[in-house]
């Protein structure tokens, strides 16, 4: 029998995809929608299916948001999810039997990337630092879909608070001696295209990862 999972999902004006989403994720899991200071009808959605509702007004950030998630978690497993992954969010599925099979502490999802996205320097930039800091190649270091056990979840914790989380998950985990393993999937991440709008989430995001990454440089 599989433990109980707990399955966060971070939302921000998420309203048009969450339904899908959480649909996909039903009887999984608990599930928790952590509604990031949302204007649109993302907490509505989220509770007209029965997820439970964290509701935050002080924008916090996308790591702060999976704490917050974290706080209300009560499986002995836990599973990130991003709210605009749509049917295919069901795959979750995969990493939470690879940890709970003990083949290792932590799964990453292998994703693809539709629409127009970049040009892969943040992602490039992010596994370069990472084998700095030696932590062994992962192809998706940005991927949020995630699933660690009870007993490893400490050892990532407190998580870095904004978009620098997934990267800096990656270093705590590798330095506390966790089993890290990257699981194929046929998930699908919306890639934010060239508008201003997917030009500026690149730029907190690069910055938001080079300030946790920066904070576990080792002296």
């Amino acid at each position: 029998m599989r433990p109980a999972v707990s399955i966060i999902v971070p939302a921000r004006d998420e309203a048009r995809r969450l339904d899908q989403t959480l649909r996909a994720l039903q009887g999984l899991g608990e599930i928790i929608v952590v509604d990031d200071c949302s204007r649109d009808d993302t907490a509505e959605v989220a509770r007209a299916l029965g997820a439970t509702v964290i509701a935050r007004q002080d924008r916090p950030g996308k790591g702060r948001a999976l704490q917050a998630g974290l706080g209300e978690a009560s499986g002995e497993v836990v599973a990130f999810v991003d709210a605009d992954l749509g049917d295919c969010a069901g795959e979750i599925v995969r990493l939470v039997d690879t940890v709970t099979s003990g083949h290792c502490d932590l799964a990453v999802a292998k994703v693809r990337t539709t629409g127009r996205g970049g040009l892969g320097t943040v992602v490039g930039l992010t596994r370069w630092l990472l084998r700095r800091m030696g932590v062994p190649p992962v192809t998706n270091p940005l991927s949020g879909q995630r699933a660690v056990t009870r007993r490893a979840l400490p050892s990532l914790l407190p998580l870095s608070p904004g978009w620098g989380a997934e990267a800096a998950m990656l270093v705590d985990g590798h330095r506390a001696g966790l089993v890290i393993r990257e699981v194929p999937t046929s998930m699908v991440h919306r890639g934010t295209g060239w508008g201003w709008r997917g030009i500026t989430h690149r730029a907190y995001q690069c910055r938001d990862i080079l300030v946790a990454l920066a904070a576990r440089v080792r002296p």
